[in-house]
């Protein structure tokens, strides 16, 4: 399986807080686990904001998922714009939005608690 860790279920997964059904799906070993880089920019402008608390820089950051966790990082291409824009406004976080753009475009499933992507029609697990 392919799956997508939202940005709360990327921060999750490195205090390993994950819920068991995302957290066993997240450590199977044959699943191919992707992370946006809509999340680094999320976090970076909530820690920017003292919305949250982050330590480290975004690059640094971006290294360790890749070295130490074996996440994929996934680039924002134009094709996931387009997407995002052309989905209807259940949900109006433009970061979201974009991670829902890509999840549909690249047939990934989106690890989130996120009740708004179902709307969408998109693969989701949780719980």
């Amino acid at each position: 399986m392919k799956i997508l860790l939202d940005t709360q279920a990327l921060i999750l997964a490195g205090r390993d807080q994950l819920p068991k059904l995302a957290a066993d799906t997240f450590t199977l070993s044959s699943n191919e686990v992707y992370f946006t880089l809509v999340s680094l920019w999320e976090i970076g402008i909530k820690s920017a904001l003292g919305k949250l608390r982050f330590k480290r820089k975004i690059t640094e950051y971006h290294d360790l998922l890749v070295n130490e966790l074996g996440l994929i990082p996934l680039s924002i291409d134009p094709k996931h714009i387009e997407k995002a824009v052309g989905l209807p406004f259940h949900h109006k976080d433009p970061f979201d939005r974009l991670i829902i753009g890509q999840a549909l475009t690249e047939s990934l499933t989106i690890v989130s608690s996120d009740t708004h992507f179902a709307s969408y029609g998109c693969k989701q697990l949780w719980d």
